[in-house]
């Protein structure tokens, strides 16, 4: 299945349209995270609840999280304003190949390994969703590339090399 994980309500999430794609291309998505008020006989809960192959599951336990990522194929982030997208890079590092906007830094982190959509077109949405599904190319190598360019070790090594060298010399 396809995983997003976020406030689906959120407008820059762009979840509507992730779950058009996914009723027009008949993918199985699963939906994660909070919803506000406003989803309450909305148009895409109605859409929700009346199309079978998407399903939302509410707020999850970080243990539930973990198991969503280890048993999805795809993760989806295809928003129309998103900065790290941290919860892709955790898909990613769990073996998910990723969907992701093509606006704003997310696709920067990938090195080529994300499928990149337009986040305005259902049908790039969808298109990427389908081939990241029969993709066999992209994993394991994602994964590796993610820990090895953003494990906190990594991390924290290269903004203490930033800082070195930022330092002013005496």
């Amino acid at each position: 299945y396809c995983l997003h994980v976020s406030n689906i309500t959120a407008g820059r999430k762009n979840v509507e349209r992730l779950v058009d794609a996914a009723i027009k291309y008949e993918f199985k998505l699963v939906l994660a995270g909070s919803a506000d008020a406003s989803f309450e006989n909305s148009r895409m809960q109605r859409k929700i609840k009346y199309n079978e192959n998407v399903e939302w599951i509410g707020r999850v336990s970080d243990e539930r999280l973990m198991q969503l990522y280890d048993n999805a194929k795809v993760f989806a982030l295809p928003s129309i304003g998103e900065g790290v997208g941290l919860v892709a890079l955790e898909a990613a590092a769990r073996g998910c190949d990723i969907v992701v906007t093509s606006i704003g830094g997310p696709k920067e982190y990938y090195n080529g390994l994300a499928f990149e959509v337009n986040p305005y077109d259902v049908d790039s949405i969808g298109n990427a969703v389908m081939m990241a599904m029969e993709a066999t190319d992209r994993q394991p190598k994602l994964m590796q590339y993610i820990a090895d360019n953003y494990s906190l070790q990594y991390c924290m090594g290269k903004l203490a090399d930033s800082y070195a060298d930022g330092a002013p010399r005496r």
